[in-house]
């Protein structure tokens, strides 16, 4: 992996490792795959997570559209 790929996969991990600490319950869960010439990312955590009307096409701020 190229120096550059790999620090801007670090500092996205560490913006979702902030983001769990701050709006979960400090449990967090880490998985990194790699498939193919792809590599999968998932954090989870244990917070309330969304809303069920919310809709990330029209919320700002989110990094989800």
């Amino acid at each position: 992996m190229p120096i550059r790929q790999g620090t801007s996969i670090a500092v996205l991990i560490n913006e979702l490792f902030s983001i769990a600490l701050k709006h979960g319950d400090g449990d967090i869960d880490l998985c990194i795959m790699q498939q193919n010439s792809d590599i999968l990312l998932q954090v989870s955590d244990r917070g309330p997570g969304f809303s069920e009307d919310y809709n990330p096409s029209i919320a700002a701020n989110t990094g989800l559209e």
